[in-house]
């Protein structure tokens, strides 16, 4: 995890470099049909959503969540992509985060629409 950890943040600095508006945003979790099996996919992702999240908090720039945001198994064609309402959730999440977000502010703000 230290290696996805460090690369993330040369990445992330790397865009913050840049002075542009800059966002994260989480994995979604996978639709896994066994339950067992999405427990632990559920697992392993938060791992890395931890490191994005506090890396994000960190640099005080807006997230957005799509573990929230693609919350339904209909948000999914199959167990690892979004399904076209899943699609337009992630796109209105993003819409809302450019509308909403308050770049000049350095506090993370997490969207979720």
């Amino acid at each position: 995890m230290s290696e996805f950890e460090s690369d993330y943040a040369m990445a992330l600095q790397s865009v913050l470099d840049k002075n542009l508006a800059t966002a994260a945003c989480t994995f979604y979790y996978l639709n896994e049909a066994d339950p067992h099996t999405q427990k632990l996919l559920c697992t392993a992702l938060a791992l890395f959503n931890d490191v994005i999240i506090r890396l994000a908090s960190r640099a005080g720039i807006p997230l957005i969540d799509l573990r929230m945001v693609c919350n339904q198994p209909a948000d999914y064609a199959n167990p690892i992509e979004p399904s076209s309402q899943g699609a337009r959730k992630i796109a209105a999440a993003i819409l809302g985060l450019i509308a909403d977000a308050d770049f000049s502010r350095s506090q993370t703000q997490v969207f979720l629409r």
